[in-house]
């Protein structure tokens, strides 16, 4: 594993060479049949992603929303972005950036700096995404657990949501009131 690690540190330039959509698979591949601990693929990865920082206007948008929200909830590493490049459907994007958006304000700056800098954004919410529309090659803004905040009046015939619940989860809560919202696909579980 250390020589591994020292390989990557000391080889930088061939180093990006070699890393590709690939190599960010199969190390995957090698820590899920137990060819690798999770340890050692983080390692790695932070190692992968000071090689391969953002650049042009990815790396400006990044350092303009670091500036109000948290570098925790942004990645641009090349196994996180992986994860994210597929939804339920055939398609695969991948990200350069992916964003854990909090509230609306972190949204609404996403959105400003993104449209100046012409950078294409998608959301991904709750729900399976069948038909490829939570995939993206740009930035992908990720409205999830901070996202489940609801209302119901009027004996269940207005409800107001927020994206991050599940058609299930608001079906349970229509359901004191005898009502629910449609359609009712089969992957209103996901």
């Amino acid at each position: 594993t250390s020589a591994v690690v020292n390989f990557l540190e000391f080889q930088k330039e061939k180093v990006l060479l070699l890393i590709d959509q690939s190599f960010c698979e199969n190390l995957i591949y090698l820590c899920w049949i137990g060819h690798t601990t999770l340890n050692f693929v983080f390692l790695v990865t932070e190692i992968i992603t000071e090689i391969l920082m953002l650049t042009g206007n990815y790396a400006v948008l990044y350092q303009q929303l670091i500036k109000a929200v948290d570098t925790k909830r942004i990645f641009h590493d090349p196994l996180y972005t992986l994860a994210f490049g597929t939804d339920a459907s055939f398609y695969r994007l991948i990200p350069k950036m992916v964003i854990k958006a909090k509230n609306e304000e972190e949204v609404s700056l996403i959105l400003k700096e993104s449209s100046k800098l012409k950078i294409p954004v998608t959301f991904r919410s709750a729900g399976t995404s069948l038909s490829g529309q939570a995939i993206s090659d740009s930035v992908l803004v990720i409205a999830g657990n901070h996202w489940k905040k609801f209302s119901i009046d009027t004996d269940g015939l207005k409800i107001k949501l927020q994206p991050g619940l599940t058609g299930e989860k608001v079906n349970n809560l229509l359901a004191p009131y005898g009502r629910k919202i449609g359609p009712d696909p089969a992957s209103i579980n996901a």
